[in-house]
């Protein structure tokens, strides 16, 4: 019976290689990959942000994702701000090492429409290279009668060259924020909802019959709320996705302690904020337990996905370790 299980959670990976988008699980670092109008969208004038994810290392290879990330923020005008973004990635997947190398590049603009809110627009425009590497593969033409002969031929035709399409996004979203005014109170300081749709028109993938990627739906939403005169805050937030037949929900809260906050003008004092709590990611698939430091400029995250999923048959029940670090020029 266990191996029936573990036959179908194979095939069941198979199709996810296939679907699965650039993913990271700690909602505080992911918006550049769920929010296209959230590029430049911050206080800080520059974002640089560095990923790293392994993802079920005890089924096979199945995923390892590193991404590079960096958004510039100017003024324009009267409260408004212009953002542009560059998003690095590369996501590796299997035992033949189906590759993913991304580079997109985007805009935002954020008009102010009232004292404490923005409406924001975006667009996102990438290029993606798809490669494999079929010298890791093992056929049964190169099995000698006692055991597996790398100096055999195959007799297969390759799978596929490597190839490349491009992509296009776009999104909205509205920000309200008066964090910097009202940081005593118990209130909500910051109120964020957006909507995106990613690969609204993509290029053929080879091996997905030379049919497009699906459109991928994207709605986040996120909040702060001052509990105790700004050392105690919550941080609830949410993002929803749609791709072809695949939804995800995943949903959760930060306890935000602030150790230390940092001198608005003199500089004196460097920032010292701990946030901690989790998510948990629906159709009952994770748990993910998350930690992170702000210190000065620096940001720091990591978390990890408990599965809970049917896939705990093959993975043991171990999901995947994810860093960030961020650093920031206000």
């Amino acid at each position: 019976m266990k191996k029936i299980i573990l036959l179908i959670v194979i095939v069941v990976i198979n199709n996810y290689l296939l679907a699965q988008d650039i993913h990271f699980s700690n909602l505080s670092f992911n918006s550049f990959y769920t929010s296209v109008a959230s590029i430049g969208s911050s206080n800080a004038k520059l974002r640089a942000t560095t990923h790293y994810r392994n993802q079920w290392p005890t089924v096979g290879k199945s995923f390892q994702t590193i991404g590079l990330n960096a958004d510039y923020k100017m003024k324009v005008g009267d409260g408004n701000a212009l953002g542009i973004g560059l998003i690095l990635n590369r996501d590796q997947a299997g035992e033949l090492s189906l590759t993913k190398l991304q580079a997109d590049f985007a805009i935002a603009y954020h008009q102010r429409i009232s004292k404490n809110s923005h409406l924001s627009g975006g667009m996102q425009l990438g290029i993606i290279q798809h490669s494999i590497d079929e010298t890791e593969g093992e056929w049964g033409n190169q099995y000698n009668g006692k055991k597996f002969d790398s100096n055999l031929p195959s007799g297969e035709q390759p799978l596929f060259a490597p190839f490349m399409n491009f992509d296009i996004g776009a999104g909205l979203m509205w920000q309200y924020d008066i964090s910097e005014r009202n940081r005593f109170s118990q209130t909500f300081t910051k109120l964020n909802f957006g909507a995106s749709i990613y690969h609204a028109f993509g290029g053929a993938i080879i091996y997905n019959a030379g049919e497009p990627e699906y459109i991928r739906y994207s709605i986040t939403g996120s909040a702060s709320y001052v509990l105790n005169h700004n050392r105690y805050e919550l941080e609830p937030s949410f993002v929803y996705q749609l791709k072809g037949k695949e939804q995800q929900l995943v949903l959760g809260m930060l306890y935000k302690v602030i150790i230390r906050q940092g001198s608005l003008y003199t500089g004196y004092y460097d920032r010292l904020h701990v946030s901690f709590g989790g998510y948990y990611r629906i159709p009952n698939d994770a748990i993910v337990p998350t930690f992170n430091l702000t210190y000065d400029n620096f940001q720091f995250g990591v978390s990890y996905d408990v599965n809970v999923s049917p896939l705990i048959e093959a993975s043991s029940s171990v999901g995947g370790i994810e860093f960030t670090l961020r650093f920031l020029v206000r």
